[in-house]
C-alpha cells in the first residue's frame, strides 16, 4: 500500500471513530478523532491508561489552533513557526475537543505538524488528531516501529505500513506549558 492509499484508507477509520497506529513527526503513535468521546475512550482502553490523563492533539493549520483555545498567547504563533524540531506546546483553556482528552485542568498539549503522512491526513480530516505513544501505560514508549507491542498492533483498528521513507525524529517531542501570562515552564527537554 502506497502513503497516498495509506492516508486515505487511515482517513476513513478515522471519520468512523476508530484507533489508527500511524506515524507522526515523532514516532508512531495511537491516534483517533479528538472530537469522538467513544474513540478516544478506546485509546485509553487500550493502553490502560487512567481517566484523568488527557492527551495531546496533532494539528495542521492556524485556524485549527485557533478553534482549540479560548486565548493564544502571541509567543506561541511564534514558537510553533520557528521550531525547527517536535515541540508540543500546552495552553490553558483547551476546547473543541472530546472532554476526555482534556488534562483534568482543562489545558490541552497541541504539536503542529508541518509535513508527512501524519500532516497529510490531519489536513484531509480537517479536525484535531489525539496523538499518543503506542504502548501499555507505564511501559517504555518504543522508539522504533518494530519495537511497539504485538498487542497494541492487534487491538488498533488500522496499521498505516512502515515505510523506512518517513521522516520521524525518532524521539518524543519537547513539551513546553505556557501560562497566559506568557511564563513558560519546560515539561520535558
Amino acid at each position: 500500500m502506497e502513503q497516498r492509499e495509506a492516508v486515505t484508507t487511515a482517513l476513513e477509520h478515522l471519520k468512523k471513530g476508530d484507533v489508527i497506529l500511524s506515524p507522526t513527526d515523532t514516532i508512531y503513535g495511537l491516534s483517533c478523532d479528538a472530537t469522538n468521546e467513544s474513540a478516544v475512550e478506546k485509546i485509553k482502553q487500550m493502553k490502560g491508561r487512567e481517566e484523568h490523563q488527557g492527551f495531546i492533539v496533532l494539528l495542521s493549520n492556524d485556524r485549527m489552533l485557533n478553534q482549540c483555545y479560548k486565548e493564544i498567547p502571541g509567543v506561541v504563533w511564534d514558537l510553533v513557526d520557528l521550531a525547527d524540531s517536535p515541540l508540543t506546546v500546552v495552553l490553558d483553556e483547551g476546547r473543541f475537543v472530546a472532554s476526555n482528552v482534556l488534562n483534568l485542568d482543562g489545558s490541552l498539549g497541541f504539536r503542529m505538524l508541518k509535513k508527512g503522512p501524519a500532516y497529510e491526513l490531519v489536513q484531509k480530516f480537517g479536525k484535531p488528531i489525539v496523538s499518543t505513544s503506542p504502548n501499555l501505560s507505564g511501559q517504555p514508549t518504543p522508539m522504533e516501529f518494530n519495537l511497539i507491542d504485538e498487542e497494541i498492533r492487534n487491538k488498533a483498528d488500522f496499521v498505516f505500513p512502515y515505510s523506512d521513507k518517513m521522516e520521524m525524529s525518532g524521539k518524543p517531542s519537547k513539551i513546553i506549558r505556557m501560562s497566559p501570562n506568557g511564563e513558560v515552564k519546560i515539561l520535558r527537554k
